[in-house]
């Protein structure tokens, strides 16, 4: 009899405290899902801070860059000088004979860039990429393969190169360094855009091995960014000033 009068006064307390633990609970999940999602926005902002190009630091991660090339940029803004970024945003570009720059473009902080897509990548992934172009060109050690590097030559560039995927002949482990080095299949010399279109043929962007200097022009000219309005003019203003003094010359003192 005792024993059922304890249980009938103590119950609702049971139950009224079992009940009052349930609110608890839900706002302890609550606050670890609000958590969670914080954690996870996060780790997005970070993600688009190391993908983000910042000039002001000169990183510009999955881009290809150019820069002007003095005097030839002055006559024709077309023509320049290229470089590939890894994903750290780094710039890498082919410099001289067997040399491959790093961090500082040769001839100055890229003024126009273009940035791609990584997911795109169905060979090589975008810095292993990078770094076989780096190779083949600067030269090295690559998948067991000794490369002596690539001359360079800025006046005859993929003029015929469509394709710059290797050929067994490139691999000549010791040849001296100096030896003339015609072994792409369509080029006849090489230079910076090729050293970006190797890249992209490596890494098979897009599915396509067929990258070239064409290609790469075309890119730049209609998707291409300036990095401000002072690098606009730094790329066109040379040009501008040299026809509009033509111009002047030509109607003030045409007889």
């Amino acid at each position: 009899r005792s024993l059922e009068i304890f249980a009938r006064h103590f119950r609702p307390t049971m139950t009224s405290y079992s009940s009052s633990r349930s609110p608890f609970h839900t706002q302890r999940g609550d606050s670890q899902d609000a958590e969670a999602h914080a954690m996870e926005f996060e780790v997005d902002v970070q993600r688009q801070a190391r993908t983000s190009v910042r000039p002001e630091q000169n990183r510009f991660p999955f881009c290809v860059c150019w820069s002007p090339l003095p005097p030839l940029t002055w006559i024709c803004p077309l023509i320049g000088h290229m470089g590939i970024a890894d994903s750290s945003g780094m710039i890498w570009d082919f410099a001289g004979p067997y040399h491959i720059n790093r961090e500082r473009m040769i001839f100055g902080s890229p003024t126009t860039y273009v940035q791609l897509d990584p997911s795109k990548c169905e060979g090589r992934s975008w810095d292993e990429a990078v770094h076989a172009a780096n190779i083949i060109y600067g030269g090295g050690e690559l998948d067991g393969k000794r490369y002596k590097g690539r001359m360079h030559n800025i006046c005859c560039d993929n003029v015929m190169c469509f394709s710059s995927l290797p050929k067994s002949s490139e691999v000549r482990g010791e040849e001296r360094r100096g030896e003339a080095d015609g072994n792409d299949e369509w080029s006849c010399s090489l230079q910076c855009h090729s050293h970006v279109a190797r890249a992209l043929n490596e890494m098979r962007y897009k599915g396509s091995t067929y990258w070239n200097m064409f290609a790469l022009a075309f890119w730049l000219v209609f998707r291409g960014q300036y990095v401000s309005f002072g690098a606009f003019l730094k790329t066109w203003g040379p040009f501008i000033f040299i026809v509009t003094f033509v111009m002047i010359v030509h109607f003030v003192f045409d007889p």
